[in-house]
């Protein structure tokens, strides 16, 4: 089953209250804030997995964050009656945030409802500035050697590549919207993985990741039969071995760099899994 679809049984188990009370908008409402929750949980759960913790582990965690939810929502309702009803949904909605993960999401809402017991103003929180992927790469990399910066997206793509075949690949064999979801994230991921070698200079690694995803989008769109994406990914396969065939002789040095650079690695892997899966789920 797709990672997706077994969140989203969590997620509407998790159904909030802050909603209109208006009968036909109130199921707009419901249906929009399970699909936005929906994108906090998963990239909580992106970010646990890439942790090292199990699955189990990971929804463990957010089923443990639910009360903490549960109480935040209630004690805003109690209190909503002293504030103007526009003002309680605006605080509420700017807690979705794209920069927010499921734990980030509940504190957002915790801070609003103790402002209010406190009976302080609302304004909504400013949103956490969106950094892209290519500028968080690029601040990154100003401050490595070339090599350095290779070792990290031969690292991130060792994550993402494990991931994918984890996680993703399976759905392949399922045909129909399951197969059409993992293609989706192939060539996302692809995008992704193109735009941060060219944020390293490494143009045959860019070129063979845009080429990877030109070839995908080619096939999602029916442009292309699947013996032909496999005839035509031959040629980025050639791009492939032509970035890795000259770090044959630094696996040393990258191995001592997948260690200094963990941190960094799984920060930039996060963000590729985790925005190409999102994206490919809406």
């Amino acid at each position: 089953m797709r990672p997706d679809r077994q969140i989203s049984t969590i997620v509407i188990g998790f159904c909030l209250s802050l909603i209109s009370s208006i009968a036909s908008a109130q199921s707009e409402a419901e249906d929009a804030a399970i699909r936005l929750k929906r994108a906090h949980v998963i990239r909580y759960l992106e970010k646990c997995i890439d942790r090292g913790r199990s699955d189990v582990e990971c929804r463990a965690e957010i089923s443990a964050l639910h009360p903490r939810e549960k109480a935040a929502l209630n004690s805003i309702m109690i209190n909503s009656g002293h504030y103007d009803e526009f003002e309680v949904s605006k605080a509420s909605a700017a807690c979705y945030d794209p920069a927010h993960d499921y734990r980030d999401l509940i504190e957002c809402w915790e801070r609003l409802a103790s402002k209010m017991t406190a009976g302080q103003n609302i304004e909504p929180e400013a949103p956490k500035p969106v950094v892209s992927l290519s500028e968080k790469a690029a601040e990154l990399f100003s401050k490595l050697a070339s090599v350095e910066q290779k070792s990290v997206i031969l690292c991130v793509r060792g994550r993402v590549n494990l991931n994918y075949r984890d996680t993703v690949a399976h759905n392949l064999q399922l045909g129909g919207s399951d197969a059409l979801w993992a293609l989706k994230i192939y060539g996302i991921e692809n995008a992704q993985m193109s735009r941060l070698a060219k944020a390293a200079n490494w143009t045959v690694m860019a070129s063979y990741y845009e080429l990877e995803a030109e070839n995908v989008s080619k096939l999602i769109r029916g442009e292309i039969e699947f013996d032909n994406y496999r005839t035509i990914s031959k040629d980025s396969q050639k791009l492939l071995s032509a970035a890795l065939a000259p770090e044959s002789s630094k696996q040393y040095v990258h191995s001592r760099n997948f260690e200094k650079f963990a941190d960094e690695c799984g920060e930039l892997a996060t963000e590729v899994i985790g925005s190409a899966k999102v994206a490919a789920s809406n």
